[in-house]
């Protein structure tokens, strides 16, 4: 028997338990069952939290000619680790954080690819990890004009969200918040969230200790249930795979 784990994280913004447990297994278990057939692959799911409050699954694969294989599933879940920065510590940051943004995107995305185009820039790679299939002229003219729409589609959002939510922001804080303090500090939360989305969280992780700590503690207890020399079931595991993406 092959056992290999693996680890599953997300990323930033409001994330809720076993929701990237759900989205990394599934497409697993698409593909297995495709190559496989469906009579070889099994799945068990303990998506009910356990005792060490990680969701987890369990993948059963019999090939026809082959060992069979067990994958072992955990997901590190550290949206709760810590709080988010407060609002009044995010919006001016953000702010810095998408001028810096949009600065170095220019010159390390548009720029390069436009002298790609003109044959001023550097050539791609055509050997190694980092060699993209087909990264010639073209490859690099759809770059840079991707580069434009999500920078202007970003600026847009963002000029609306300022526009409609800052001035409706500012008229809840003034004549409702003496009547009912805790219910529209939470609105004002929920606002600043859908103008933010997940910056709360990429402050916290970039400028506070404490908040990188326990997001790391909390994937370090996923990891260590398959590297640990005295695991909870003794199994030794062939290897173990993390997956993350984003803030995670």
């Amino acid at each position: 028997m092959i056992r290999r784990g693996i680890v599953v994280t997300h990323g930033v913004g409001s994330q809720r338990r076993i929701d990237q447990l759900d989205d990394v297994v599934e497409p697993l278990m698409t593909f297995l069952c495709r190559a496989l057939g469906y009579a070889n692959v099994r799945l068990v799911a303990r998506t009910q939290v356990s005792d060490d409050r990680l969701a987890s699954a369990v993948i059963q694969l019999t090939p026809p000619n082959g060992v069979p294989e067990e994958w072992h599933v955990r997901e590190a879940w550290w949206a709760e680790s810590f709080r988010s920065s407060p609002s009044a510590t995010v919006l001016p940051w953000a702010i810095g954080a998408a001028v810096f943004h949009v600065r170095s995107t220019w010159q390390n995305v548009f720029v390069r690819n436009v002298g790609r185009v003109i044959g001023r820039g550097p050539a791609p790679p055509k050997e190694g990890i980092w060699g993209v299939v087909g990264a010639g002229k073209g490859r690099a003219f759809f770059d840079a004009v991707i580069w434009v729409v999500i920078t202007i589609g970003y600026l847009a959002l963002y000029l609306l969200g300022a526009l409609l939510i800052i001035p409706l922001y500012v008229f809840l804080l003034l004549p409702f918040a003496v009547l009912w303090p805790a219910g529209i500090g939470q609105l004002q939360r929920n606002l600043v969230n859908m103008l933010t989305g997940g910056i709360g969280d990429q402050h916290a992780t970039t400028n506070r200790q404490v908040a990188v700590a326990g997001a790391a503690d909390t994937i370090a207890q996923a990891l260590w249930y398959f590297l640990a020399p005295n695991r909870p079931d003794e199994r030794l595991y062939d290897t173990v795979t993390l997956i993350a993406h984003s803030g995670g």
